[in-house]
C-alpha cells in the first residue's frame, strides 16, 4: 500500500541516508531453497492455462532474490508430487529459508486441504484421500528449515471435480476453495490466494492475479515477507475489484526477514545503482510538484539518470504561462503526418490524476507485459484485438485523462491497428508523462520505419532513454543494433556488453542472444558449453526457442554429453508451448535427431495420450500428427 509523501526535501534526505546506509551492508549468505509445482494438464478435467507460466515467473523472481536451489516441476501425478516433496525435504532440512509454491487445483474435505495431482479422478469423496496430497504432507517437507518455512498456494480456482463427485456420506463437507488452517510449526507461514471457502481467479494474462503480484513483489528489496504478502493482498484486491482477498496464516518471530535482501555493495552496477533506486522511489511524489526549488534539487542530485531528465522537463513546463498548458485529454484519432503528430505531442502537458485509476478494459486489452506501469499481466503485441483496444483505451482516457499507462496502451492499440502516425504521437504523450515503455516503443517505430522514416540513430537514442530509466528490454534492443551494425559500426563486444546488462535485469531475450554469440563465436571464443548455460537460463525464464536449442544441444552432444532423454524432454516442452520452430525441425529434419530421441519422444507422446502406436526409432505419420497436436497445430 502506498504512503503519501508530504514533503519532498524530507524524502530526499531519507533517501540519501538509506542509500549511504545500504551501501555498507553485506549480501545474505544463508541457504534459500524452493520447490515450485504447477499442475495444468489435468487428465480428467479441463486443463488450466497459467500454472506453467506461474512456475516460470516464480522461478525467475526467486532466482533474482538469491535462492540457491530452485526446483521447478510441472504436471505431476500423485506419485510425482510425493516424490518431489520427499526429495525437497533433504534440501529444506539444511536450509535457512524454504519455500513451496503450488499453482493448480485444490479442495477442502472435512476441514482438510488437498492439492490435486494431474492424474486425480475423484469419482467419489472417498477417492480424495487416496488420489490427492494433503497440505499437511506439504508442510512436513519444509519443517526442517530454520528461519522461515513458507507455503504459497495459488490453488483456490473453481474445482471442476466437485459438480460430478458422488458423496458416500452426506455429512462429509466438500467445499470449493481451501480452508483456513493454522500451521502447528514455528516460523511457518501459509499464503492462500483467496479467503477460506472462496474461489480465486485464474486471470486473463500469463499469470493469475495472485502470482502476478507475487512475481512483482518478491523482488522488492528489503521488504519483510509479512509486509510483502500484505502488499500482494492489496494488489489482488485492487486488480479484482475486491472480489478476491488473499490471506496468510502462521507467525514469525521479531526482526525483518526479506526474500529479496536490500542492495549490498557500494560499487553497484547501473542495475543496482543506489541513486537510480532513490530516484525511482522519490520521483512519483515529485512528478506533479510546482515547487521549482524542489525540482531543481532533485534534478541536480539525479542528473545522470532518466528521472533527472524528467525533472528538467517538469521545470521547463512550469516556466510556460498557465494559459498555454491546457490540452485535450485524448490524442485525436486522425493525424495527417508524423511531423504534425510530433508537434501536437510536444504541445501537450497531460493532466495527471492524483492516484492511478483502477483496471479498465483498456488494461485488459492492451497492457504491455513488460510495462512497469501495467495493471495485470498484459497482452502480447501480436494478440491485441486492435479495434476493441482502440475503442476501450479512447474511452478510458476520456474517463482518466493524462494517465501515462493508458496513454501508452492507447499507443499500443493504435500501433496494432497499423495507425502508426497516431501511435507515434500518443507514445510521445505517454513518454512526456514518464512512461519508459513508450520510449522503447518509439524506438521501435524508428527502427522499423513505421509511421516515421526509418532512422537507426534515432532508434538508438530512444532505446537509450528507456534503458537509462531501467527498462530491461531496451538493453537487448541496443545490443541488437550493435550486433547487426544498424546505425552504428558493427561491434560484437559492445553488443555483448548490452546483452549482459539486459540479462542482469532479467531480460529473457538478452540471455538467448548471449547464447547465440557464444554459439557463433561472435566477439568471443566459440564456446558451446557457455552457450548451453545461457540457453538454459533463457529457458528457465520462459523462452520457448531456447528450449528448442537445448533439445538440439543434448541430442548432438554439443557443449555436453549426448543425452537423448534430456533432448526429448526439452523438445516436448518446446512443442507443448507451441514452438513452430521445433515442430518444423522435427517434421522436416528428422534425420538430424537420434533414433533414441525418436523413441523417447514417442514414449512421452504416448504417456500423455497423444499417440497410441508402436515405439520405434523414427516418426510415422501417426507420430507426426501427434507432434502437430501437441504443438496446437
Amino acid at each position: 500500500m502506498r504512503m503519501r509523501i508530504v514533503h519532498i526535501r524530507a524524502v530526499l534526505s531519507v533517501a540519501i541516508f538509506v542509500g549511504l546506509w545500504g551501501s555498507a551492508g553485506v549480501a545474505h549468505a544463508d541457504k534459500r531453497v524452493a520447490l515450485l509445482i504447477g499442475n495444468a494438464r489435468y487428465q480428467n478435467a479441463v486443463m488450466l492455462t497459467n500454472p506453467p507460466n506461474d512456475v516460470s515467473g516464480m522461478k525467475a523472481a526467486l532466482s533474482q532474490a538469491g535462492f540457491t536451489i530452485i526446483q521447478p516441476e510441472n504436471d505431476l501425478t500423485r506419485q510425482g508430487m510425493v516424490q518431489a516433496l520427499r526429495a525437497f525435504e533433504t534440501q529444506a532440512t539444511t536450509a535457512d529459508v524454504a519455500v513451496i509454491y503450488y499453482s493448480g487445483h485444490g479442495m477442502e474435505l472435512n476441514g482438510v486441504n488437498y492439492l490435486l495431482p494431474v492424474d486425480a479422478r475423484l469419482a467419489t469423496d472417498r477417492d480424495v484421500e487416496d488420489e490427492a496430497v494433503t497440505l499437511d504432507r506439504v508442510l512436513r517437507s519444509i519443517e526442517g528449515a530454520s528461519r522461515l518455512k513458507l507455503v504459497i498456494l495459488d490453488a483456490c480456482r473453481n474445482n471442476p471435480f466437485l459438480p460430478r463427485m458422488s458423496r458416500s456420506n452426506a455429512n462429509r463437507a466438500v467445499s470449493r476453495g481451501l480452508a483456513r488452517v493454522e500451521p502447528a510449526g514455528t516460523n511457518t507461514l501459509i499464503a492462500y490466494s483467496a479467503a477460506a471457502g472462496t474461489v480465486a481467479a485464474d486471470g486473463d494474462g500469463l499469470n493469475s492475479p495472485f502470482t502476478a503480484s507475487l512475481i512483482k513483489r518478491i523482488v522488492e528489496p528489503g521488504i519483510d515477507v509479512r509486509i510483502m504478502l500484505g502488499n500482494v493482498r492489496d494488489d489482488v484486491m485492487s486488480d479484482t475489484g475486491n472480489q478476491q482477498q488473499p490471506f496468510v496464516n502462521g507467525s514469525l518471530g521479531g526482526g525483518v526477514l526479506s526474500l529479496m535482501e536490500a542492495p549490498a555493495s557500494a560499487g553497484a552496477s547501473p542495475a543496482t545503482d543506489p541513486l537510480f533506486g532513490e530516484a525511482a522511489q522519490v520521483w512519483p511524489a515529485l512528478r506533479g510538484s510546482t515547487d521549482v526549488g524542489e525540482l531543481e534539487t532533485f534534478r541536480k542530485r539525479y542528473a545522470n539518470t532518466f528521472f533527472g531528465e524528467l525533472a528538467d522537463k517538469r521545470i521547463k513546463e512550469l516556466s510556460v504561462p498557465a494559459t498555454t498548458k491546457t490540452a485535450p485529454p485524448v490524442v485525436p484519432q486522425t493525424a495527417s503526418d508524423p511531423a504534425a503528430g510530433q508537434k501536437q505531442a510536444a504541445a501537450v502537458t497531460p493532466v495527471r490524476p492524483a492516484a492511478p485509476p483502477p483496471e479498465t478494459e483498456c488494461d485488459r486489452l492492451a497492457a504491455g507485459p513488460l510495462d512497469p506501469d501495467r495493471v495485470g499481466a498484459g497482452v502480447l503485441f501480436g494478440q491485441i484485438d486492435a479495434a476493441r483496444a482502440v475503442a476501450a483505451c479512447n474511452d478510458a482516457l476520456h474517463q482518466y485523462p493524462g494517465t501515462r499507462r493508458l496513454l501508452f496502451q492507447y499507443g499500443r492499440a493504435l500501433d496494432a491497428a497499423k495507425r502508426h502516425a497516431e501511435a507515434f504521437a500518443t507514445y510521445q504523450q505517454a513518454f512526456a508523462a514518464g512512461s519508459l515503455a513508450a520510449a522503447h516503443n518509439l524506438a521501435f517505430l524508428y527502427r522499423e520505419g513505421s509511421g516515421v522514416p526509418r532512422d537507426y540513430a534515432e532508434a538508438l537514442r530512444w532505446f537509450r532513454k528507456a534503458a537509462d530509466g531501467g527498462y530491461a528490454n531496451s538493453y537487448v534492443s541496443i545490443g541488437y543494433l550493435y550486433e547487426l551494425g544498424l546505425g552504428v559500426s558493427r561491434d560484437y563486444t559492445e553488443a555483448m556488453r548490452w546483452y549482459r546488462q539486459g540479462a542482469d535485469r532479467g531480460d529473457v531475450e538478452s540471455h538467448a542472444n548471449i547464447a547465440l554469440l557464444y554459439e557463433g563465436g561472435k566477439g568471443v571464443k566459440r564456446d558451446y558449453a557457455e552457450a548451453l548455460r545461457w540457453y538454459q537460463k533463457a529457458a528457465d525464464l520462459g523462452d520457448t526457442n531456447s528450449l528448442a536449442s537445448l533439445a538440439s544441444y543434448y541430442n548432438n552432444g554439443r557443449g555436453t554429453a549426448k543425452n537423448p532423454m534430456e533432448a526429448a524432454d526439452y523438445a516436448f516442452k518446446a512443442l507443448e508451448r507451441g514452438s513452430e520452430f521445433e515442430l518444423n525441425e522435427l517434421l522436416t529434419n528428422a534425420k538430424a535427431w537420434s533414433p533414441r530421441f525418436h523413441s523417447e519422444m514417442l514414449l512421452k507422446l504416448k504417456a500423455r495420450g497423444y499417440y497410441d502406436g508402436p515405439i520405434t526409432s523414427s516418426f510415422n505419420e501417426q507420430a507426426r500428427a501427434a507432434l502437430r497436436k501437441l504443438a496446437g497445430r
